[in-house]
């Protein structure tokens, strides 16, 4: 048995409108999934490595089984092994989201420093540094080390904390946008279809 054009139009307006309403935040959340899922990992990592506050960076980089320190002196932070200086860069602490990011890695029984800085460098500083016999010396990182600097500079104005921040604002807002706008267009469709033909 055929449908009337009326039920037929009217059954095609319900299902267009059920997709038009239950779609959209499926969508939303397939092309929001993986940037949640990096944030998430880079959250992670942040709590796992990062010295924050500083007295929690306390390691032995030279592996002379003597705990290495940080210290602030100034606008400097310093690694010290007692009297000696092994490291001395640039340390900005303006706040929590703009500031010297330090971490540290354990590779073959040694300790890695591990700095982001855009807030004290120009070009923004994204380093690892390793006892060479004399100092901490720059050199390369490894995979685990590249995700833990780009996860610091996620946690910073100049590296993508503020990206973060507008995006999980749009997330909310588009989809608001979008049933508000949705719900304005049925409004008139259904005033349209009630109202006889004049």
């Amino acid at each position: 048995m055929a449908l009337s054009p009326t039920k037929w139009n009217r059954s095609t307006l319900l299902i267009m409108l059920g997709g038009l309403i239950l779609v959209p935040p499926f969508i939303d959340y397939w092309y929001s999934g993986a940037q949640t899922r990096r944030d998430r990992r880079d959250d992670e990592l942040v709590r796992q490595y990062e010295c924050e506050p500083l007295d929690k960076c306390v390691a032995d980089f030279n592996g002379d089984a003597v705990a290495d320190r940080i210290i602030v002196e100034r606008r400097d932070f310093v690694v010290t092994d007692g009297s000696t200086e092994m490291l001395r860069l640039p340390y900005d602490h303006t706040d929590n989201t703009l500031r010297t990011h330090l971490a540290i890695t354990e590779a073959s029984g040694r300790s890695r420093l591990l700095i982001y800085d855009g807030a004290s460098h120009w070009p923004k500083l994204r380093a690892v540094f390793a006892w060479n016999g004399a100092n901490l010396g720059e050199t390369q990182p490894s995979n685990l080390e590249r995700e833990v600097l780009s996860a610091m500079a996620a946690h910073d104005d100049t590296g993508g904390w503020n990206e973060r921040a507008v995006r999980r604002f749009l997330r909310g807002a588009r989809l608001f946008v979008y049933y508000f706008v949705l719900a304005i267009v049925a409004t008139f469709v259904l005033i349209k279809r009630k109202r006889p033909n004049q």
